[in-house]
């Protein structure tokens, strides 16, 4: 037996990636607890997995054999288990290779840098986390935003993250220690 037509069965599909070389290949998570990978070309899911949390977003390594996948829900009273948690899966076969969880709002964003060396999540409780992609240990917690962040990027030469939160703020971090950078010494850092 093989479906005519299969996809993500709730109302929200939160997070897409595309696969960094192989283009038709793509990735979805949403609120059905479950990761997708479809194929363009075919037109047609052609992986799945249940994730047992509500995935938010969702991006692939460098190298295109991760999927990391940032968990939770973000609305009070409502919080997932794995509210603020990660998990890196094998591209291959969608197992877990690893969880995670330094937060306990959601991930709104998750990005590798382009270097490689590690990945970024940021949360809704205001503050952005950059683990080390060899062994998934915690690198730095940059906390000062007064509301949670919506979105980040990482500079080209994978030294600096540029974030903003819900409230509008625009804050710049040094990533080998996680500290706050004046916006005026950020002024000439070119970004992905």
């Amino acid at each position: 037996n093989q479906s005519v037509v299969s996809g993500h069965s709730s109302p929200a599909v939160s997070g897409i990636a595309i696969h960094p070389f192989i283009t038709k290949i793509f990735c979805t998570v949403g609120d059905d607890k479950t990761v997708r990978i479809y194929d363009s070309d075919l037109k047609k899911e052609v992986k799945v997995s249940n994730i047992g949390s509500k995935g938010h977003c969702c991006c692939f390594s460098n190298d295109g054999q991760l999927i990391l996948i940032g968990l939770g829900y973000g609305k009070k009273g409502l919080e997932e288990r794995k509210e603020g948690g990660f998990i890196i899966l094998n591209e291959v076969d969608l197992t877990i290779i690893y969880e995670g969880r330094d937060s306990k709002e959601m991930i709104t964003s998750c990005k590798f840098s382009s270097n490689g060396e590690y990945f970024v999540l940021s949360s809704l409780d205001g503050s952005l986390y950059l683990y080390f992609t060899k062994d998934f240990s915690i690198k730095a917690k940059c906390s000062g935003h007064n509301a949670g962040v919506s979105h980040f990027d990482i500079s080209i030469d994978s030294l600096y993250i540029m974030s903003n939160s819900i409230s509008g703020e625009l804050l710049f971090w040094d990533t080998v220690k996680g500290d706050m950078v004046a916006p005026k010494a950020a002024r000439e850092i070119q970004w992905e």
